[in-house]
């Protein structure tokens, strides 16, 4: 189990008791602008879901614990993968949309047809990477039902999930949320 502390603009899971030792790490700080899709018992906590995860270091007893570091070969938020197939949902709804004579439709078709080929030349000029939905996963989880998760941009471990310690998911999920809403709002005076 572990505490989730948010201190300034920073926050810090750390492990508790045995975990510590099994999970080869006592504790893991990321900056709070980093953190995104905060989820309360979320699918991969439970061994379901789009994730796919490897343990690379650390425990694991399927449907007992999940401690430590985990090679996450599918799934992960943000990929381009994702971006493709969000274009190509959007453009599948649009022409079935029987809605006509403004042109409204047409207009959003050709700008969802050109976002997706800038996505797909971009690809191809290598500019896009295509495996986004891989990294690495922090995962400390012995109740799936007392998880909260998130996933981290620019950090080396893209995906964080812990079972909290002395509060519900739900509240460590609202005060995570509280401070996220906190930082994105928060303008510096000096800057203007």
């Amino acid at each position: 189990m572990a505490t989730i502390e948010i201190e300034g603009d920073e926050l810090t899971v750390r492990m508790h008791g045995w975990d510590r030792l099994l999970a080869f790490k006592s504790s893991l700080t990321v900056p709070l602008k980093d953190i995104s899709n905060v989820t309360v018992r979320p699918k991969d906590a439970h061994g379901n879901g789009d994730i796919f995860a490897v343990k690379v270091a650390g425990g694991h007893l399927p449907g007992v614990l999940q401690t430590g570091y985990f090679w996450i070969t599918r799934g992960l938020t943000g990929g381009t993968k994702e971006v493709v197939d969000s274009l190509d949902a959007a453009e599948t709804a649009l022409n079935r949309w029987k809605h006509g004579g403004s042109g409204a439709r047409a207009r959003a078709l050709k700008h969802v047809q050109d976002a997706a080929k800038e996505v797909h030349d971009a690809i191809g000029r290598e500019e896009l990477p295509t495996d986004e939905d891989r990294g690495w996963g922090f995962y400390d989880v012995h109740d799936a039902d007392k998880t909260i998760g998130f996933d981290v941009e620019n950090h080396r471990v893209r995906r964080v999930v812990v079972e909290v310690e002395g509060e519900t998911p739900e509240s460590a999920a609202e005060r995570l949320q509280a401070a996220l809403a906190g930082i994105k709002t928060y303008r510096d005076p000096a800057v203007g």
